[in-house]
């Protein structure tokens, strides 16, 4: 069975695009997945395989550490592919792909140039050196418009991913008020602030 190796050290295990969204969907068609996260422990959820990087919170100095941790458990599994989540992590996606041959996806979950001049410039310069050698490319919502990327892009928008059949939806009597949505995440222009509209 082909194994798949999805790695962050940003996202947090329970991150709906990662988890949820792309190793759920291929476990169900079939492959073996591991994904390699912070995590208080290693375990399998729903048939996905948790290797646990220490919890050490957000600062990219801190997370830093986590890298070489996060090599030797992605060699170890010896996967036909590995996704990499993370900008920070495409030095490391360089060095796993030279030491195994084997296929590598960078994921852009968002666009870094909105993180001001010099942080957005360096990671652009990163994501674009990756471009070179990266085996597929796949992006989130209104980021298609990178040209230097190539013909090596696929979008996975961020939308529900419905888990069995739809509720069914019922009539509300008038006197009751009206329905009200609720948004859980970071609102801003860079996380899809206006796709919502």
């Amino acid at each position: 069975m082909p194994c798949v190796v999805h790695v962050t050290t940003v996202h947090h295990v329970y991150d709906p695009r990662i988890l949820y969204k792309q190793c759920h969907s291929l476990k169900e068609a079939g492959y073996t997945v591991h994904l390699i996260a912070q995590h208080t422990r290693t375990e399998v959820l729903n048939g996905v395989h948790i290797e646990a990087l220490p919890v050490v919170g957000k600062s990219w100095r801190v997370r830093l550490g986590l890298q070489s941790l996060a090599y030797k458990k992605a060699r170890a599994l010896d996967a036909d592919l590995y996704h990499f989540h993370d900008p920070e992590l495409i030095p490391l996606a360089y060095a796993v792909k030279r030491a195994t041959g084997a296929r590598v996806i960078y994921d852009m979950h968002e666009d870094y140039l909105a993180h001001g001049f010099v942080q957005g410039r360096l990671l652009r310069l990163v994501e674009r050196w990756c471009f070179s050698w990266i085996d597929h490319i796949i992006v989130a919502n209104g980021m298609q418009h990178r040209s230097s990327m190539g013909t090596k892009v696929t979008v996975v928008a961020n939308y529900l991913k419905p888990h069995g059949p739809p509720p069914a939806i019922r009539r509300m009597p008038s006197s009751v008020e009206p329905l009200r949505l609720l948004y859980t995440g970071v609102i801003a222009e860079m996380r899809g602030l206006f796709d919502m509209s």
